[in-house]
């Protein structure tokens, strides 16, 4: 018996793992280089991205990499995940501006969903146990026909910085409520709303702006609402028109 073409395909599917294998973690790799003007991050990022099976098995979890899930014409609804932290929730009003606002920039259904009560963390809560809790507790993921936006609600970041609100991944965001306690109810239901929906921005793929009275100037992110004033739940026109040309690169 000839062993020869017996030994060429043996050789043949060890180089084909070898090669599937250093491709994986090259690609791995580059998806953890935060500069968005790499070839990768620019040009394969947003393709590969597009699938969410793609993005769990490469490791893409950066602001944006869900944009298409929750802009293009794959899902048809949004659900919005809440855990809160014991003791800890969103005003109504809260839900219903967030709820209007992503329908109004997405054109989908938005269904809301309270899953879990956390037990509180002494001390505050990093960065790294933030992603470790949505890991934990997050119990919907994106699909063909829906999109999730996972939201956790918890006390106080365990930094210096007074953070109301940050991304988680590529799908989440956290918003801290003692920051906010010193407003008023109905202010605070606003603050609650506008944080969140600077997150979900950039979830979209929007980048910070300095424009007053714009989603996503940093102050939403920071915390800096003084006594509640000038807060919005919409998005300006300048965002607006930076959606616009998202949605056009995804459709």
């Amino acid at each position: 018996m000839d062993l020869k073409p017996r030994k060429a395909l043996i050789i043949l599917c060890l180089l084909v793992v070898i090669l599937t294998t250093f491709l994986f973690v090259s690609i791995r790799l580059l998806a953890r280089n935060p500069d968005e003007e790499t070839w990768f991050n620019h040009t394969l990022r947003p393709h590969l991205a597009s699938s969410p099976a793609l993005r769990t098995i490469l490791g893409l979890h950066f602001d944006g990499d869900a944009r298409s899930d929750y802009l293009g014409t794959r899902s048809v609804k949004i659900i919005v995940e809440i855990d809160a932290e014991s003791g800890l929730t969103l005003f109504p009003q809260a839900e219903q501006e967030l709820v209007y606002a992503m329908h109004a920039t997405t054109g989908k259904e938005i269904e809301i969903v309270h899953s879990s009560e956390l037990t509180p963390t002494p001390g505050g809560y990093s960065d790294n146990i933030v992603v470790e809790l949505a890991e934990q507790h997050q119990r919907y993921h994106s699909t063909h026909d829906a999109a999730v936006f996972y939201i956790l609600v918890l006390s106080r970041s365990s930094g210096d910085e007074p953070i109301v609100g940050r991304t988680v991944q590529e799908d989440a965001a956290v918003i801290y409520e003692d920051p906010l306690s010193h407003l008023p109810g109905a202010q605070q239901a606003l603050a609650q709303a506008s944080t969140l929906l600077h997150e979900f921005g950039h979830q979209l793929g929007l980048p910070h702006n300095d424009h007053p009275g714009c989603l996503m100037n940093p102050e939403a992110e920071a915390g800096d609402f003084g006594t509640g004033g000038n807060l919005t739940t919409q998005f300006c026109a300048i965002e607006q028109q930076q959606l616009l040309v998202i949605k056009q690169t995804i459709n």
